[in-house]
């Protein structure tokens, strides 16, 4: 007896192969695709925790004062090109340790780690596609970048580069004030002296000579974030019959307004 046997042909298995590969490549495309946003957003999240450690968390506050200023709170500056962003895990040899100076009452130095799991197998340096972040403290403002999936400058959708900037606005301010002779304006001679890390972390103190014509005004540019102290000399360090402070401000946004 003959017994009828239907198998397939050759066209419906090139079909069938043709569909199956179409089905793999669409699969491959979904996995990579969501794999490539879970990195992109996994690396976004770490460059702003990179952006915290360095210039502080200004939501971070106590008793109405704002306490968490970062890398730049107590050494001054960001790191700089060469001690990179491994100065947020490791001390630069450069950078003086932490310490607490009671002639002018602040904290200043390398005050580390800066960031959470610092000394655990989180890698700081790298994107989650493996890649190293390219950092930019010379650059106007400072950067941070991830060059995306591709480890390209420019790009699109995941491929792009992602880019954290540290403008002046978060990182340096101005301070400004005025002495007051009881309710009337200063009208003599005074050095008024502003405390704070140089960029090394040891202490800088800068001077600015108050003139009878100044009325009591004072102004400093461009002091980095963080807590900071003041001294009033009169009529000069050098010989002061009258010394004020050193007491202690907080500058934390562009401009700082001081009264003695």
């Amino acid at each position: 007896m003959i017994k009828n046997q239907k198998g397939f042909t050759l066209i419906e298995v090139l079909m069938s192969l043709v569909l199956l590969s179409g089905m793999a490549a669409t699969l491959i495309y979904v996995v990579d695709n969501n794999m490539n946003e879970s990195r992109f957003q996994e690396t976004v999240n770490e460059l702003q925790e990179i952006k915290r450690a360095l210039v502080g968390n200004p939501s971070s506050v106590e008793n109405g004062l704002r306490k968490d200023f970062g890398y730049i709170g107590g050494v001054g500056g960001l790191p700089t090109l060469a001690q990179s962003l491994t100065a947020l895990t490791t001390k630069p040899a450069a950078v003086a340790a932490w310490s607490v100076n009671t002639s002018v009452r602040i904290g200043l130095g390398w005050n580390g780690s800066y960031l959470q799991d610092g000394d655990s197998s989180s890698d700081y340096t790298k994107d989650a596609w493996g890649n190293d972040y390219v950092y930019s403290p010379l650059s106007n403002p400072p950067t941070i970048t991830s060059l995306g999936a591709d480890g390209l400058a420019g790009g699109a959708i995941f491929d792009q580069d992602i880019i954290i900037s540290l403008p002046e606005s978060v990182r340096v301010g101005n301070v400004y004030g005025f002495i007051a002779n009881g309710n009337s304006p200063f009208t003599g001679t005074a050095e008024v002296e502003l405390n704070y890390p140089n960029g090394s972390g040891t202490l800088l103190q800068v001077i600015d000579p108050v003139a009878p014509a100044d009325v009591g005004s004072f102004q400093f540019s461009a002091i980095p974030y963080g807590i900071r102290s003041i001294t009033v000399y009169v009529p000069s360090k050098s010989s002061p019959t009258t010394t004020i402070g050193p007491s202690v401000i907080t500058v934390d946004q562009p401009n700082t307004l001081v009264n003695f």
